[in-house]
């Protein structure tokens, strides 16, 4: 046998040899072959095979009505919105994982006494007694005295920004926990359903029976203001530190307001 017969016979050996070992490898326990990708195909469950295979996805708008082929009316792309009431006053979006603090008694009465009440608002700072800077916690001020707001329930020195308002949340370990704070727009803006508007929410947080209804409980109790409400975010805009956002929950839209201005605010825990 000459030599370049001798190589192409080797050649042949080493092909035979690789197409078994994949074979093998396939139909072997325990080993797991990567998926082909295919980024165009869509589920009905809103996510590509790659994403539910890494067990990540954006919660849908919400949004099902079709305006115009090709818009997400039709299209529905991410995980339909999905959440569970506890029944302890809180709220969990199966999508994100995140855990909602329900807001209750939307009846133009505002109660102080009642960190849930849905007519409560806040500014997202206050001013130091002494110095008169501004202030989200006592802790901001130092030696200036205490952190004095004037929310909407509670005139000035007595009020509570939204920093102290989740500290009262978490000292009272409202439904057992103590790891409450402030969403980011992001986090805040995931529970908007843009199908609908005035509140842009789902029925979780828009119960059947928001109103007088003080229940924490009662799922049919949840309620929302078509207003805004605070996120933990600052206005990047440099040198600026006076503004925040907010989302507007009458139509889903991130706007930006001053701190010292009042609005509302809703508490989560967790993380995605």
């Amino acid at each position: 046998m000459n030599n370049r017969k001798l190589v192409l016979m080797l050649r042949t050996i080493a092909i035979v040899g690789v197409w078994a070992g994949a074979t093998r490898a396939a139909s072997t326990p325990g080993v797991v072959t990567p998926p082909v990708k295919n980024p165009t195909t869509r589920p009905a469950t809103g996510k590509s095979p790659d994403e539910a295979a890494c067990g990540h996805s954006l919660p849908a708008s919400g949004q099902t009505a079709v305006v115009v082929a090709g818009d997400d009316g039709g299209t529905r792309a991410g995980t339909p919105l999905s959440y569970v009431d506890n029944g302890d006053g809180t709220i969990t979006d199966r999508t994100t994982g995140l855990m909602w603090e329900k807001k209750v008694k939307l009846d133009n009465a505002r109660d102080p006494a009642n960190l849930h009440d849905a007519d409560n608002c806040y500014p997202w700072v206050g001013r130091c007694a002494t110095s008169g800077a501004s202030c989200g916690t006592d802790a901001d001020c130092g030696t200036n005295g205490s952190c004095t707001a004037a929310d909407c329930q509670t005139a000035i020195p007595s009020g509570l920004t939204i920093l102290k308002w989740v500290a009262q949340l978490n000292a009272s370990k409202f439904a057992g926990h103590n790891d409450w704070r402030l969403p980011n727009p992001k986090e805040l803006q995931s529970i908007v359903n843009y199908g609908v508007v005035n509140p842009a929410v789902t029925t979780a947080f828009n119960g059947a029976s928001c109103g007088k209804c003080d229940n924490l409980a009662n799922a049919a109790c949840s309620c929302t203001q078509s207003n805004n409400y605070w996120t933990s975010t600052t206005y990047a805009l440099p040198g600026v530190t006076d503004g925040a956002w907010a989302v507007h929950f009458a139509n889903g839209a991130v706007v930006f307001n001053v701190k010292h201005a009042t609005n509302f605010v809703r508490a989560v825990r967790g993380g995605m």
